[in-house]
């Protein structure tokens, strides 16, 4: 068996939101592609060590504050990666080319019109995700639900999915384009966990497929200026929501929660053995607290989730 070569990136990103990227070689696997800093893990040093002397030996800088993000395995078929990526918020030293390679900082939202090697698209699908995605728990009225959520925002949380199983569609439209109102006086994302042309109508921010209704498309069934994402709880259903294009998952549950029946939680093994397999950003859910966060991430996956209350 081919063992994965261990690549350490550096998603540098300035305070105009602007990503620093770098041209590859002719000579070398994915010519001519752009890509995030990096290189190879030596077998004598740390991921984190291989991070600080690559950006060193690249582009003359002194990594000063850096931060674990995500693990990207991908198999291209004549060659195995595993990009343990970084994002570094702050450095010393003027960023260059010290290997005569180009470089040039670009807009988060603009990086989609470069070509970059395919192992690093599952991140650029992520950098405007967060580490933790807050679910609506229960609420008796509308007061409530936009005084709990205000909470959350004000903790720190800038995606919330709105789940309320209970409404009927009137009432859950109205709530959610109050919703809506709140989340965007606050920069917050706002997905909806309800039908498609509501969330298309009132402008929020993405959609979110339970188990069954993500088995019933053959295509992405929204448009792409919406967010995807998807329940899963198994691997058929991480490569179906591949197939639909799922900008994330969610995967659960990694422990016993009062949501799930008790001993058929997937634990943090089984949650890192299917994230391996899977090329979209999966968050945990299921027992999840703020602490679980880096361990997740350790595991391959990019977050958490958790329903309001658990925080």
């Amino acid at each position: 068996m081919t063992l994965a070569v261990q690549v350490a990136v550096a998603v540098i990103i300035n305070s105009d939101n602007q990503v620093l990227i770098s041209k590859r070689a002719s000579d070398v696997h994915q010519p001519d592609c752009w890509e995030f800093p990096g290189g190879k893990v030596e077998s004598n040093e740390s991921v984190a060590s291989a991070l600080v002397r690559e950006l060193k030996e690249e582009l003359g800088i002194e990594i000063l504050e850096y931060k674990y993000l995500m693990s990207v395995p991908y198999d291209y078929g004549d060659k195995k990666v595993c990009l343990q990526t970084y994002r570094v918020s702050k450095y010393s030293g003027q960023e260059h080319g010290c290997e005569k390679q180009p470089i040039k900082w670009v807009d988060i939202d603009e990086l989609s019109t470069y070509q970059f090697p395919e192992a690093n698209i599952a991140i650029l699908s992520c950098l405007n995700l967060p580490d933790m995605i807050q679910i609506t728990g229960h609420f008796s009225n509308l007061e409530e639900l936009l005084n709990k959520s205000k909470s959350c925002i004000d903790k720190g949380v800038s995606m919330i999915q709105f789940r309320a199983h209970q409404l009927d569609d009137e009432s859950y439209r109205h709530h959610a384009e109050c919703l809506l109102n709140l989340c965007h006086q606050h920069q917050v994302k706002l997905i909806l966990n309800r039908a498609i042309d509501v969330a298309a109508a009132i402008k929020a921010d993405g959609i979110h497929l339970n188990r069954f209704e993500l088995m019933k498309y053959q295509q992405r069934p929204c448009a792409e200026q919406l967010s995807l994402s998807a329940s899963c709880h198994n691997i058929k259903e991480l490569k179906q929501a591949e197939a639909l294009s799922a900008d994330f998952c969610l995967l659960s549950p990694v422990k016993t929660a009062r949501s799930h029946e008790a001993g058929v939680s997937l634990g943090y093994e089984k949650f890192a053995e299917l994230v391996a397999s899977c090329s979209v950003p999966v968050y945990a859910l299921g027992g999840m607290q703020l602490s679980d966060i880096e361990r997740i991430k350790r595991a391959g996956g990019f977050g958490i989730a958790a329903v309001s209350g658990n925080w």
